[in-house]
């Protein structure tokens, strides 16, 4: 099975990804989102990577609104969910921009059918081809909300020692 939180903005789903990841000595893979520019241009880079550039910005604000290069979103998305050596892949976040990143789309319902434990996030209310994400019968949902996101990094540790056999200590 595989993991996907979801819930409000700025909720805590990140940071309780991040803080169970610490918890472990697993090799993660995978993607995440952030701004390279704040509220300006965001980003895709590899789970791992600390900042990131110019070079990795997938989408920017148009007219008030976020605008997606579903090129960029199909050539880096794809990269970072390449076969490695990762026990776990990261999926942070799956939303709306991709709606078009068809290539993008299909390397992250490939990684759900394999055998790799995926550990994500999906934009709440994002519909659309993350619905693939939510009815794919490897997945498993959990809800993040101010009141249990603290705890939610003891169910995220429990979900990863169940699917790694205990090999994350």
């Amino acid at each position: 099975m595989h993991l996907f939180l979801t819930g409000a903005k700025q909720v805590g789903k990140s940071t309780a990804i991040m803080k169970a990841l610490a918890h472990t000595a697993l090799t993660p893979g995978g993607f995440r989102t952030a701004w390279v520019h704040p509220q300006e241009t965001l980003g895709l880079c590899p789970f791992s990577q600390v900042a990131l550039t110019d070079a990795q910005v997938v989408a920017w604000r148009h007219d008030g609104h976020m605008q997606a290069d579903v090129e960029r979103f199909d050539v880096l998305g794809t990269a970072t969910l390449a076969a490695g050596d990762e026990d776990i892949i990261v999926m942070d976040e799956c939303g709306f921009l991709e709606q078009d990143a068809l290539l993008f789309q299909k390397a992250v319902l490939n990684r759900l059918d394999g055998g790799i434990p995926v550990l994500g996030v999906v934009r709440q209310g994002a519909g659309g081809w993350t619905e693939q994400i939510l009815n794919h019968p490897k997945v498993k949902m959990l809800q993040v909300t101010q009141e249990n996101r603290d705890s939610s990094i003891g169910v995220i540790l429990a979900w990863i020692e169940e699917e790694t056999d205990g090999k994350h200590d």
